[in-house]
């Protein structure tokens, strides 16, 4: 069924783009088949669904300082650097298996070495954003605008590759992660 559906000339279209440089006459031809729009797509969406886990997964961080536990754990003998170590990688760890998966499935074992390493930077941003803003709502609000604002200049970063657009829009978070996952 899905075969059929892959063959069908009424589900597979491809895009014949040609770029001309003015000033060096220059002609670029590219071909883009809906095969590489959905695969972008989908990466698009896991990098958004692991940044959401992440800073999902962060909240407990600013609930451990709205109850007073973080300030309770201060006072105990010891080094609180292995104790903030210890939390980044709890929740580094608990998110990945999610990654791993998804990664794989998507590119093979490059995959999962990409889906790894944004994992680790989205957990690195949340545990610092967690933990400097230290309240549950306005993590929340910050998380949101966070995610939604990656994912959007993730989405527009795959088209911008297609049609030109601003240069930064290849260096976010989300637009490294679609174009390593491609």
């Amino acid at each position: 069924m899905v075969a059929a559906l892959k063959e069908d000339s009424d589900f597979a279209f491809t895009f014949n783009l040609t770029y001309e440089d003015s000033s060096t006459k220059k002609i670029e031809e590219k071909e883009i088949t809906n095969g590489m729009i959905y695969k972008q797509m989908i990466a698009g969406m896991l990098a958004m669904l692991l940044c959401l886990i992440a800073f999902v997964s962060c909240n407990c961080f600013c609930l451990e300082y709205e109850s007073g536990v973080a300030y309770r754990l201060k006072e105990l003998p010891g080094k609180r650097l292995p104790s903030e170590t210890m939390d980044f990688f709890g929740i580094f760890v608990y998110t990945l298996p999610l990654g791993l998966v998804a990664g794989f499935l998507i590119s093979g074992v490059n995959g999962l070495l990409y889906s790894v390493a944004y994992l680790f930077f989205m957990c690195i941003l949340c545990t610092l954003v967690s933990k400097l803003i230290k309240k549950t709502e306005t993590y929340q609000i910050a998380g949101a605008v966070i995610v939604i604002g990656l994912g959007v200049l993730g989405f527009v970063s795959v088209f911008s590759g297609i049609i030109g657009g601003p240069e930064f829009l290849k260096y976010t978070p989300n637009a490294i992660y679609i174009n390593m996952l491609l």
